[in-house]
């Protein structure tokens, strides 16, 4: 998962706000609706700038960048979106995969029948896997696939770690949410508090 904090500014219309009510909760929940609806807007509009792998392939898009897991919370001290998904755990940092579940490699897929299917998914469909030379070879690090009809195609090539670079892109920018949370405070002001019609 991964959490974005609502940095409300201590401006003065925000301390006059803190002044008049004695629960910012109603304010802190208008900010995480609003942020939430501006992450989820900004995921929309990125998704199909995201299919440069499926598209070098030939592949159908997997769709993994998506906005079904973001949600929002708030309390009397501030706001915050949660993103759930791997694809944006590398928002605000790079980010080292490595295998797990006790595999030593990670299957990077190189062809499009592979693009977004696990090795044992493609088992269940009737591929057999081998990697080809001896095992002392020292670059044995292309998974070959043979299809139920007998043709051996490359399909994954196998690293022992990748590392995604910091793209901060894929969520709003800092200033954005700062603006939902600057028009939270204006609507809370004019209103709820009716300052506008006396100032």
């Amino acid at each position: 998962m991964t959490d974005v904090e609502i940095i409300v500014p201590d401006t003065p219309e925000l301390q006059r706000i803190k002044k008049s009510l004695s629960d910012l909760r109603p304010l802190n929940h208008r900010i995480a609706r609003r942020a939430e609806s501006l992450t989820r807007r900004h995921i929309a509009a990125e998704i199909p700038k995201r299919h440069k792998t499926a598209d070098r392939l030939g592949a159908r898009p997997t769709h993994a960048l998506n906005a079904k897991d973001v949600t929002s919370d708030f309390d009397g001290d501030g706001a915050s979106v949660t993103v759930g998904g791997l694809p944006f755990a590398r928002t605000f940092k790079d980010v080292e995969i490595k295998p797990t579940g006790g595999r030593r490699a990670l299957t990077i897929p190189i062809h499009a029948e592979a693009y977004g299917k696990r090795v044992e998914e493609l088992k269940g469909e009737g591929w057999d896997f081998f990697r080809a030379g001896k095992k002392e070879d020292a670059d044995r690090q292309t998974l070959f696939g043979r299809n139920p009809s007998g043709e051996v195609i490359p399909m994954y090539k196998l690293l022992r770690s990748v590392e995604l670079k910091q793209d901060r892109t894929l969520l709003p920018s800092d200033e954005e949410y700062e603006g939902v949370a600057h028009d939270a405070i204006e609507y809370l002001i004019e209103t709820e508090l009716n300052w506008g019609a006396s100032q």
